[in-house]
C-alpha cells in the first residue's frame, strides 16, 4: 500500500492555528473572566506563540513545496506533450476503425483542416470523447459490441492483421515512458494500456484470424476480441483524459487540480 502525506489537512490546521492565535491576541485586551485568568491567559499566549510561529513556518514550506513542483513540470512540459502526441496517434488510429462504426459517425461530419495524422487531427478528438460518452448504458454498449463484431467479420484476414499491428509503435513508445513520474498513477495507467494492448487485444486478433471461419457472428461477440479491443480503448481513452486533465491543470495554474493529480 502506497501511503502519502496529506499536505492539504496539514496546511488547513496551519492556518487554523495562525488564525486562532490571531484571535487570541485580540482577547488579550479584555478584562480577566475569573481569578489568575490573566496568568492562564499568558500561559496559553506562549504556547500559542510557539504553534502559530511553527504554523507559519509549514505553510511556508507547504506553499514553497508545490510552487517548487509546478516550477519542475512546467519545465519538463514537453514531456508531457511528447506522451500526448504519442497517444493522439494512437486515438487517431482507433478512429480508422471507430469512425465506421455507428456510434462514431459523427467524426465523419467534422470540418476539414489542413495538417491531419491518418486523416484525423485534435479537433476530432472532442467528437470522440462526445460520442464515447454516449455509450453509458448497458443497452447502448451491447449495441456498440454488436456493431464491433459486425465490421470486425467483414474485414479480411490482413485488415484485421494491419489493425492491430498498426499500434504496436507507440505501444512500444509510451512503454518505454513507464518509467517517468507524469501524475498520479499514470504508470499504472500506461501498464494497463501496454497490457491489454500486447497480452489481450493484439493476441487475439491472432487467435480470431486463424479461426474466425470456425466462428459464427454472436460467437465474435462474445469472444474476447470484440470485449478486449473495447478494454483497450477505454484504458486508452482514460490515459489521454487523465494525461489533458494535468496539462491543462499546467497550462491554465488550476492549482487545486495539480495538486490531487500530483504523483
Amino acid at each position: 500500500m502506497k501511503y502519502k502525506i496529506d499536505f492539504g489537512k496539514t496546511f488547513m490546521l496551519s492556518v487554523l492555528i495562525i488564525l486562532f492565535s490571531r484571535v487570541w491576541t485580540t482577547l488579550g485586551s479584555f478584562p480577566e473572566a475569573f481569578a489568575y485568568g490573566s496568568v492562564v491567559y499568558q500561559c496559553l499566549d506562549i504556547i500559542l506563540f510557539v504553534l502559530c510561529n511553527l504554523s507559519i513556518g509549514v505553510a511556508a514550506a507547504i506553499i514553497f513545496y508545490y510552487v517548487q513542483r509546478y516550477a519542475e513540470k512546467k519545465k519538463d512540459f514537453k514531456l508531457y506533450t511528447e506522451l500526448r502526441r504519442i497517444l493522439l496517434v494512437l486515438l487517431y488510429k482507433h478512429l480508422e476503425l471507430l469512425s465506421k462504426i455507428e456510434e462514431f459517425e459523427a467524426i465523419n461530419q467534422r470540418d476539414k483542416h489542413k495538417q491531419r495524422i491518418l486523416g484525423f487531427d485534435t479537433y476530432d478528438i472532442p467528437k470522440l470523447m462526445s460520442s464515447y460518452n454516449k455509450i453509458n448504458s448497458k443497452e447502448q454498449r451491447e449495441k456498440f459490441k454488436n456493431n464491433l463484431a459486425k465490421y470486425f467479420k467483414s474485414m479480411s484476414q490482413e485488415q484485421l492483421q494491419n489493425f492491430s499491428n498498426s499500434f504496436q509503435k507507440e505501444i512500444n513508445e509510451m512503454k518505454s515512458k513507464e518509467e517517468i513520474r507524469y501524475f498520479k498513477d499514470s504508470d499504472e495507467l500506461i501498464d494497463t494500456v501496454f497490457i491489454l494492448y500486447t497480452t489481450e487485444f493484439s493476441i487475439c486478433i491472432d487467435i480470431y484470424v486463424k479461426n474466425r471461419k470456425e466462428l459464427n457472428e454472436f460467437q465474435i461477440t462474445e469472444e474476447p476480441l470484440v470485449s478486449d479491443y473495447i478494454q483497450f480503448l477505454d484504458s486508452t481513452i482514460e490515459l489521454y483524459k487523465e494525461l489533458q486533465k494535468f496539462i491543462d491543470s499546467i497550462e491554465r495554474k488550476k492549482i487545486k487540480v495539480f495538486i490531487k493529480m500530483l504523483n
